[in-house]
């Protein structure tokens, strides 16, 4: 099974209460409860990406985003702070060619927090990550149908990532 963007169940929302978990922006939402209300979801692989929003208004640019692997509680937790960017127009058209799809998004990873269990390595992290924003889309609107192929590139410490 593949990502998809859905609303959650009521029985999943209920899992995010018992859990506990707060919002991941801080701040002003700093121990509010973290209730998300859709995802981006690989419910065979059990792998979730939720949108938070912007965490400060000064730099509205970093878009706050949490990534669960396995199980929803803070041990399977990544928190990510993500940028929009764009790649230079000669790699947007020769990445376009080589996957052929429609579109393609540059994200820079600006802060992750990487799991300390050590049950899943960085390059599966940003595997996972790159597959979910796909999906994601530009808005991860479960009303919304993307007709377009899309791409995510990954530049973190400028390195990039292109996932599977």
């Amino acid at each position: 099974m593949a990502f998809e963007n859905a609303y959650l169940t009521e029985e999943e929302k209920q899992m995010f209460k018992d859990a506990g978990l707060t919002d991941p922006r801080g701040g002003l939402f700093r121990g509010n409860p973290f209730v998300p209300t859709a995802w981006t979801i690989d419910r065979e692989n059990k792998i979730a990406l939720m949108y938070c929003g912007i965490a400060d208004r000064e730099e509205n640019w970093k878009e706050t985003f949490v990534l669960f692997y396995k199980q929803i509680d803070k041990e399977h937790l990544i928190n990510l702070i993500l940028a929009s960017n764009y790649l230079d127009g000669t790699t947007d058209e020769m990445l376009k060619q080589k996957y052929a799809v429609d579109t393609v998004l540059k994200w820079d990873i600006i802060d992750i927090s990487l799991p300390k269990t050590g049950e899943v390595s960085k390059e599966d992290v940003f595997n996972f990550l790159s597959d979910a924003l796909c999906a994601y889309g530009v808005y991860g609107d479960p009303m919304r149908t993307y007709t377009a192929k899309i791409k995510v590139v990954l530049d973190y410490k400028g390195e990039l990532y292109y996932g599977n």
